[in-house]
């Protein structure tokens, strides 16, 4: 009998390089099922308004409106997995108030370990205004509702009704109720026309259930003088009226700008009221945030009045009141009086005119 033989097969290097293949391809995709994904910051936010997540780029992108101050931010965020965000070395949650003034970068750790830090790209709405960018501090005794006006519109007398509207911009702050129109108020001090005197104001507010109170202005002082004075009296909640000569107030042409004035003031003697509201700091520069009742119909783009919310340098304010009217008259909240501290004033304070513009 013929025992049958065994057989052995061998291999060809083809198949080899197929077995091969194939099982490089199994380490390959076991590795990838270990592989470590590292979490992903989802959404940003600050103060309520969405920033721009950039999970490519690893940046985030923010741009800060008017009133939000850079070293005071509530920040609201969400991540994958259980991820922790951290700034300078420190976790922060969602819900958190913190300072971005001098923070540029953020970290989201994942809870395997891994990092991915991101950029801040920081930008505001001043930038465009031509200020600067970072807003360090900012006081405004603003109100919920809107008390700007313009003077043009307001009668035959129009372009000399600085000093009316400045009033009813003052006695609108001062008290909610206050419903007269600018041509009301014109009518109750020289109807016929002419111009408005420091005292022709006084005498209204007064007459208007405010009580307002002269301080005089540093005219032989510094910059840093002035600007003090007018801070401590926005920080008391005061607003002030200024009497000044719009010649020595530089002009920006820049019709996307918001500083300065922005308007043609030809020849000395350009006599004008203005209403300080509030002040800002940017970049360690203050400005004065001031209603300037010389719009005349003209807007920006987005449809605000260019006198409404217009932002001054002090050092321009203080150059056209020291050669003008030295002294601001102060305005306090409905039912208080101006702190005596901040009336200086000793003896007459001789009456100066806004004389505005003809046409």
């Amino acid at each position: 009998m013929k025992k049958a033989g065994t057989f052995i097969v061998h291999p060809s290097g083809q198949t080899l390089k197929k077995l091969y293949a194939i099982l490089l391809l199994l380490l390959i995709a076991a590795c990838r099922e270990t592989e470590v994904v590292p979490d992903a910051l989802l959404t940003f936010a600050v103060e309520g308004e969405s920033a721009v997540v950039d999970a490519q780029n690893a940046s985030i992108r923010i741009d800060l409106g008017e009133t939000s101050l850079w070293n005071f931010l509530k920040i609201n965020f969400t991540a994958t997995g259980g991820a922790a965000l951290e700034a300078g070395g420190k976790p922060i949650s969602s819900g958190s108030i913190l300072s971005l003034s001098d923070l540029n970068h953020l970290s989201l750790k994942s809870v395997n370990g891994t990092t991915k830090t991101y950029t801040l790209l920081k930008s505001s709405v001043f930038e465009r205004f031509g200020m600067g960018k970072i807003q360090e501090r900012r006081s405004s005794p603003g109100r919920s509702y809107s008390f700007y006006f313009d003077q043009y519109g307001s009668g035959p007398h129009q372009y000399i009704n600085c000093g009316p509207t400045v009033v009813t911009m003052a006695l609108k702050w001062h008290d909610s109720t206050f419903s007269h129109s600018v041509a009301d108020v014109r009518n109750t001090i020289l109807p016929d026309g002419g111009w408005w005197y420091t005292n022709n104001i006084y005498d209204y507010l007064r007459a208007n259930g405010a009580n307002p109170a002269y301080t005089p202005l540093p005219a032989s002082g510094s910059v840093a003088d002035f600007e003090t004075q007018i801070r401590t009296a926005i920080d008391h909640q005061q607003l002030l009226i200024l009497c000044l000569d719009m010649f020595y107030v530089k002009q920006n042409e820049n019709p996307t700008a918001r500083t300065n004035r922005f308007y043609a003031a030809g020849s000395q003697g350009w006599g004008h009221f203005l209403l300080v509201k509030g002040y800002t700091v940017i970049d360690g520069k203050m400005w004065l945030e001031i209603h300037d009742p010389y719009s005349i119909g003209q807007k920006y783009t987005d449809g605000q009045l260019k006198g409404d919310r217009r932002y001054y340098d002090p050092e321009e304010i203080k150059k056209a009141t020291d050669v003008w009217w030295p002294y601001a008259m102060l305005v306090p909240q409905k039912s208080t009086t101006v702190p005596a501290r901040l009336k200086t004033v000793k003896g007459h304070v001789p009456p100066q005119k806004g004389k505005g513009f003809f046409r």
